[in-house]
């Protein structure tokens, strides 16, 4: 018996029935020694106009040694990387299953109509980020490596780290802050890092700074300081307003410099005399 796939190709027959497949090239295979008179006679095959089955090999089924469309193609046995396009493979009669063989992908794949496609993490979503977090703070890597290991690699940005593979995104080394004084904050300088002082506070431990406290004037003209924690405010007197981080004033416009006090002094002094 001789099978043809188009044209007669006797010497693939061995081949084809050894593994149940079909070359790649091939999509269709009819019979050299049946005849038919309808698709019915040919099973899950069609009746050509020359009265012998075709079988369409992508509807799942070969030519038996009767020349009938009824020997299941079994994808997942067939040698053709085109064919069988993942490694883990069930197949199925496509009588009695909506298709005829089913890829179960790994972990790092995504089944596309039954074609197992790579995940590429390195794809950023519309917020700008990716398996490796905010594209802007990496260089992401989308590696496959033998053995059916997948892997991704982030590259991160200068003061970033990784915490390793499928572990999380690049972070801030300050992040969490690793510094155990409330009132010092994470930096890094040099490739080191360091806790310092908030601002407003100095020594060790972190102790609040009385600004109020300073040689240099934190206050507008007129106007009292108080302290705060990590900071100071400044507020003008009972009887004088503006702004007291510049000038306090009257309600005539004059501030009570040391000056104006001098003068009020000596003016008072003079009535007295009189």
């Amino acid at each position: 018996m001789c099978l043809s796939y188009n044209f007669v190709i006797c010497g693939l027959i061995s081949f084809t029935f050894a593994n149940n497949c079909y070359p790649p090239s091939v999509n269709e295979v009819t019979s050299t020694n049946s005849t038919c008179q309808n698709d019915s006679d040919c099973v899950h095959g069609v009746c050509t106009i020359d009265n012998v089955c075709l079988c369409r090999l992508e509807d799942g089924y070969n030519l038996d040694e009767n020349g009938l469309c009824t020997l299941n193609v079994n994808e997942c046995n067939c040698l053709h990387q085109d064919i069988i396009p993942c490694s883990n493979c069930t197949d199925y009669d496509p009588s009695e299953n909506n298709g005829n063989y089913m890829c179960h992908c790994e972990y790092w794949e995504t089944n596309n109509n039954n074609q197992c496609v790579d995940n590429d993490e390195c794809i950023a979503d519309s917020s700008g980020n990716n398996f490796c977090g905010d594209e802007s703070l990496h260089t992401c890597t989308n590696e496959i490596f033998a053995l059916n290991k997948k892997f991704y690699s982030c590259e991160c940005a200068d003061d970033y780290s990784w915490p390793g593979p499928y572990k999380g995104p690049c972070t801030h080394v300050c992040d969490p802050n690793p510094c155990v004084d409330k009132n010092s904050q994470c930096v890094v300088e040099n490739s080191n890092i360091l806790c310092k002082c908030k601002s407003g506070y100095s020594g060790d431990p972190c102790a609040d700074i009385n600004e109020c406290n300073d040689s240099e004037e934190k206050c507008g003209v007129s106007a009292n300081c108080t302290n705060t924690p990590g900071s100071y405010s400044c507020f003008c007197p009972s009887g004088l307003e503006g702004d007291p981080y510049e000038e306090c004033k009257d309600s005539n416009g004059i501030s009570l410099t040391s000056n104006s006090l001098v003068l009020l002094a000596t003016l008072v002094s003079f009535m007295c005399f009189l």
